[in-house]
């Protein structure tokens, strides 16, 4: 919501505005988003308790879960095991590219002074091209196979037994 009304301000509209923007924004999204739902549990639920074949793999419900999955696994193994694999290795470079960014970013702002909109577009462009080059650099490789262990399935890696 803060973000919205600071956006708002950069581009001088009345924060009146925004806010009645946000509120038919939820009044129309929450709805919708809990009919969403309904409908996918009431249609998909043998897909995603496994007892009938997904043929794409795509509702198997696990998108919910690999954000917590993953803050377990990052908390409890920790740093060292989980990236002790060659292949994600490259990733640690991307601590220190986190923490020079908003340097470099501050020295050029010093050097050619911008508005905080013009500021706060570049900020989100260079996030964007980030995201671009770590997914072409990521995946133009070797593709690297999800193993098969107890916790999956052999046809659908998304699959997990232990839900």
């Amino acid at each position: 919501m803060l973000e919205d009304q600071k956006t708002g301000h950069y581009l001088h509209i009345p924060p009146r505005a925004v806010v009645w923007s946000q509120l038919w924004g939820s009044l129309i999204g929450v709805p919708v988003n809990y009919a969403t739902v309904v409908w996918i549990l009431e249609t998909k639920m043998d897909h995603m308790k496994g007892t009938k074949v997904d043929p794409n793999h795509q509702w198997t419900g696990q998108s919910p879960t690999s954000y917590h999955t993953a803050a377990i696994q990052y908390g409890l193994v920790g740093p060292s095991r989980l990236f002790a694999d060659s292949a994600y290795q490259p990733l640690l470079y991307g601590f220190l590219l986190g923490a020079l960014a908003p340097v470099l970013i501050w020295a050029a702002h010093c050097r050619w002074p911008k508005t905080p909109f013009d500021l706060c577009n570049c900020l989100d462009t260079g996030f964007n091209l980030n995201m671009l080059f770590l997914f072409i650099a990521f995946s133009a490789g070797k593709m690297i196979t999800m193993p098969n262990w107890w916790g999956n399935n052999a046809d659908s890696v998304e699959r997990c037994f232990g839900m």
